[in-house]
Order: structure tokens, then C-alpha cells, then sequence
């Protein structure tokens, strides 16, 4: 069986059911993906979502919002959204291995040009992922490809 959902989190960040069609998501949307995709079995808890991506809202406010969008997001997903998506009163978790991750390097830069630029915890998540982890390292699971130790360790950009 294919995968229910393709993510793109190199270049332009892009998500698409798994025919390949585009799933068009807001800013927001697109950050809680994109920080649910790259969490460790894709699971971040609702205070760090809350606090990521609804810094300025009161509290009761950001776990309302988050609510929200979950819901918004289950809706633009469609039939897929119940088996890609889990959430209790603590956690948030998205089903990674039902993604196909798709792009590379060649692609651009994580999430490239994308910004919320009045969620500073948002900001500083995405500007050290794009710092710290190059596009090959980045793996939804939490594991790490293979790495060179230095620049002189590879061949042609291809990992010896």
C-alpha cells in the first residue's frame, strides 16, 4: 500500500495526498506539519505545540486555537486525516510512517522562505533546523543518516 500523504520539507514545503495531488494549508497548517513531521515518531506534546505556534494567546486561548487547527487540518486531509492523526489531552501524534517524504537538498533549504514572523518560538525552531541539520540529515523518525565527519569524507556530494 502507498503512502496516504507526501510531504515536502525541502524548497517550498509542500503537502499532497498520496495521488500526488496538492493539498493547499494555511501558514499555521504548515508549521503544526511541519512540526509534528519532524518529531520523533511524530509526537510533540500540546504545550509545545501551543507554545510554537500560539505564543501571544492566552493560554486558554492557544489550546483552544490548536483545537482548531487540528480539527481544520483532520478536514483539509479528508479520509486519510483519521489515520494520520491522534491526539489525547497531552499529546499530539502524527503517523510519519504513513508519509512519503519526498525532495532533497537539491531542493533548497528546510521550509525555504517560509516564516511566522510573530511566533518567535516558531522562528527559532525553523531557523535551527535549518542551521543544524543539513537536508540529508533530517529524518521524520528522529534518526540520523550516515555523516561524514568532515567535508573530505565524501566524493562528488555523494556520501563515501
Amino acid at each position: 500500500m502507498g503512502a496516504l500523504l507526501k510531504i515536502r520539507h525541502f524548497g517550498a514545503f509542500g503537502v499532497f495526498h498520496g495521488n500526488g495531488q496538492r493539498i493547499d494549508l494555511g501558514a499555521k497548517h504548515q508549521a503544526l506539519l511541519a512540526l509534528l513531521t519532524t518529531a520523533e515518531d511524530g509526537v510533540r506534546t500540546r504545550v509545545f505545540l501551543e507554545r510554537h505556534l500560539w505564543s501571544l494567546a492566552q493560554p486558554e486561548q492557544a489550546k483552544a486555537s490548536l483545537r482548531t487547527a487540528l480539527s481544520t487540518l483532520r478536514r483539509h486531509l479528508g479520509a486519510c486525516s483519521t489515520a494520520l492523526i491522534s491526539a489525547n489531552r497531552e499529546r499530539v501524534t502524527f503517523d510519519v510512517s504513513q508519509v512519503e517524504f519526498c525532495g532533497s537538498s537539491e531542493s533548497g533549504a528546510f521550509m525555504e522562505g517560509f516564516e511566522l514572523r510573530h511566533e518567535k518560538a516558531f522562528e527559532d525552531w525553523l531557523t535551527s533546523k535549518r542551521q543544524v541539520h543539513t537536508p540529508s540529515q533530517l529524518r521524520p523518525s528522529g534518526s540520523l543518516e550516515r555523516v561524514p565527519a568532515s567535508p573530505h569524507a565524501s566524493m562528488g556530494g555523494i556520501l563515501a
